[in-house]
């Protein structure tokens, strides 16, 4: 090899190298942009990643795992079913205010106070199908009506009334024969289908309480009540019936302009279903939960047929079916009432009893009542309760409310005993009153029926409500001594004023 040949190959293969270095490097100057680019995304992602698990938006899955929170309680009230029973006769006249309350309870708001309801199971049931509203009302009675054992002409007026509702007229228009509502008539036939379908529906509540369209009824009171018979073992699954006890006696029977003297009859005591009720699981399951065809018991019906009330006939249902039992009436009867605020007896011994329900109230009496609710539920200690005496402070006479005269002032003003009469004068019927104790106690209020020319004196109170021909007094200061005489009289204060003044939202 000549020595230019030698020369020449050490330049070429430096050529070669030079020529693979700058390929390289223009490789490498292209690879820059992207591998910078990709840190830059993996530390962005980072951050990102860093930032939500510190804010604790998801769960980070190097942590180690968290318990799961715990399920939440089960309200109490979620164990109970509020069934109302009314009529098409008087469902527009008295249930709407009523009906849209308990519309708006069968939620739990979400800023709670105390004096909100929360009544998450309800049914509503009359003699046709209706909705008010959002509430749905069942026919109760379709079953039954279609039955040719039943009499026609009751059920006449279930037909009447459907014809009306179909031809777009008021029901209540034609119901009434003199002073006797027939849409009553038909009432009593509702009671055993109505448990009947309530048991199918809720099988497992713990009770059932049952109330009618002109029943108020202080449901976070009977709640708090019914809480405690469970605590005491008095429980949802032992046979128990609480509500207003009262006695169908035989010897009615003798009357038969009122309703014969059927073979079966007997001395019925009964939960009056206007004053509401409540009845266990126990005795639901005892009876309508264990026989599917129960409510059409064939000798139940012709009790029904025989009688004036569905109440009593569902009491000897019940009874009949469950042998021995008697319905414990007696631990919960002062608190049913089966009268309205302006009648109800005032009687001094159960002053300071609780108050579940009152019965016979109008659209009138359920809005003022539910204002009283309002105002005095937020007031009561934890193991206190409405009370017949807070009635009184919030729905008394006005002229009642100024300061009493002093304890020591004679009430009598020196008058003597009065012999009444038969030309006794309503003055005469007050100063008896203030100088005569009546058989049972210092005489509290009086009056005259002034067509009769009768004076009435008793040892109890009751607001009362105007009436033609009658007048009422009453002896302020004795009525002030006896709520003086009581703990719970003005316990939560000037109830009056505070329903006057404030606002509830």
């Amino acid at each position: 090899m000549s020595s230019e040949e030698d020369f020449d190959m050490p330049l070429l293969a430096a050529d070669s190298r030079a020529r693979y270095e700058w390929a390289n490097s223009e490789k490498t100057k292209r690879r820059r942009p992207v591998a910078r680019l990709f840190v830059k995304l993996s530390l962005a992602l980072y951050v990102m990643v860093t930032a939500v698990l510190l804010m604790g938006q998801v769960p980070n899955p190097w942590s180690p795992a968290e318990p799961s929170p715990p399920p939440a309680e089960r309200r109490f009230e979620e164990s109970l079913l509020l069934t109302l029973k009314t009529g098409s006769a008087v469902l527009y006249n008295r249930s709407p205010v009523q009906l849209m309350h308990l519309s708006a309870s069968r939620k739990a708001p979400a800023n709670e106070t105390r004096w909100h309801e929360y009544i998450p199971n309800q049914l509503f049931y009359s003699d046709a199908e209706e909705w008010v509203g959002d509430v749905h009302i069942r026919d109760v009675l379709q079953t039954v009506a279609k039955d040719p054992a039943r009499p026609g002409d009751v059920f006449d007026e279930y037909r009447r009334l459907h014809s009306s509702l179909s031809n777009h007229q008021d029901p209540s228009a034609s119901s009434k024969r003199g002073s006797e509502s027939r849409g009553w008539e038909l009432d009593k036939y509702k009671f055993l289908p109505l448990h009947a379908d309530a048991a199918r529906r809720f099988p497992d509540v713990k009770y059932t309480v049952s109330v009618e369209a002109d029943t108020f009824l202080f449901w976070n009171q009977l709640v708090k009540w019914l809480k405690e018979r469970d605590r005491e073992g008095k429980g949802a699954d032992e046979l128990k019936m609480w509500g207003n006890g009262n006695l169908l006696a035989a010897s009615l029977a003798d009357l038969e302009y009122i309703m014969g003297r059927p073979s079966w009859w007997q001395d019925i005591s009964f939960a009056h279903g206007g004053s509401g009720y409540v009845i266990s699981r126990g005795v639901v399951q005892s009876t309508f939960g264990s026989d599917a065809q129960f409510e059409n018991n064939a000798t139940f019906l012709s009790y029904l047929d025989d009688s004036c009330c569905g109440d009593a006939v569902l009491a000897q249902a019940l009874q009949e079916r469950l042998p021995g039992w008697i319905p414990p009436y007696d631990e919960s009867e002062p608190r049913f009432i089966g009268e309205s605020p302006a009648l109800f007896n005032f009687v001094p011994h159960q002053w300071c009893e609780a108050v579940f329900t009152l019965h016979g109230i109008t659209a009138f009496d359920y809005v003022r009542l539910d204002r009283f609710r309002r105002t005095v539920e937020p007031l009561l200690a934890e193991d206190d309760y409405i009370r017949r005496a807070d009635l009184w402070e919030a729905l008394m006479p006005i002229f009642l409310r100024d300061p009493p005269l002093p304890l020591g002032q004679d009430p009598s003003g020196g008058l003597s005993i009065v012999t009444l009469d038969d030309e006794t004068t309503a003055e005469e019927c007050h100063e008896a009153c203030v100088v005569t104790p009546t058989d049972d106690g210092e005489c509290l209020m009086w009056t005259f029926d002034n067509s009769a020319s009768t004076c009435y004196r008793s040892p109890t109170v009751y607001i009362g409500q105007g009436k033609v021909d009658f007048t009422t007094g009453y002896h302020k200061q004795r009525i002030d001594a006896m709520r003086a005489s009581h703990d719970c009289s003005g316990r939560l204060g000037n109830i009056a004023s505070l329903m006057a003044e404030s606002h509830v939202a």
